[in-house]
């Protein structure tokens, strides 16, 4: 029995013969994730990678771009450059700039998804992180405007978000990036904790 917990993104399930029951996060992708626990689907594991960097690197190459091809979107040339991502003609995301993108499944689908640290507004930046799930087409974001600022660097194998004071370098805290009930996991002060603040 599957029961609704939040939005269809998070259910608890209980096995009829022994009456055992334990939570299913389920993510972005509800189908194969519960089949593949029921054994009827097999989701190949997908290693994280990077597929550039250049946060708060001088030598970002602002008038260059870079292709990548996935064997996961045959077909498809993805394209980045300092503004944006994109894949053919069709803009993913964008940034001023776009620091770094890197791979990584967290839908469980066995398909990576574009997750990229930016900066974003004119006079007044913040950095966030952007998740771009190609697959589904649909975006997440964890921006606090002029509150926090955000970024992605991978550390011994895990991709790391890392929450920083609002144009302050100085580290707040880390954690493992996640997707849990159809957003970005929120960690570290909230906007209110920081208000606060004398």
């Amino acid at each position: 029995m599957i029961y609704d917990i939040d939005g269809n993104t998070s259910c608890t399930v209980e096995r009829n013969s022994s009456g055992e029951s334990s939570p299913l996060n389920l993510n972005g992708s509800t189908n194969l994730v519960f089949d593949s626990y029921l054994g009827l689907a097999i989701i190949t594991k997908y290693e994280t990678q990077k597929w550039l960097d250049y946060f708060m690197d001088d030598e970002l190459p602002w008038d260059e771009s870079k292709k990548l091809a996935l064997p996961e979107f045959p077909g498809v040339i993805f394209t980045w450059t300092s503004e944006k991502v994109t894949a053919g003609d069709k803009e993913l995301f964008q940034g001023m700039p776009v620091w770094n993108v890197y791979l990584m499944d967290l839908t469980n689908d066995g398909k990576p998804e574009f997750c990229a640290s930016i900066s974003f507004g004119s006079g007044i930046i913040d950095n966030r992180i952007i998740v771009y799930d190609y697959d589904a087409d649909k975006e997440y974001q964890l921006a606090d405007r002029m509150h926090y600022d955000y970024f992605l660097s991978m550390q011994d194998g895990l991709l790391m978000a890392t929450q920083t004071g609002y144009m302050d370098k100085k580290t707040l805290v880390s954690a493992e990036l996640q997707l849990i009930n159809g957003e970005i996991f929120r960690f570290g002060r909230s906007m209110e904790e920081k208000k606060e603040t004398p």
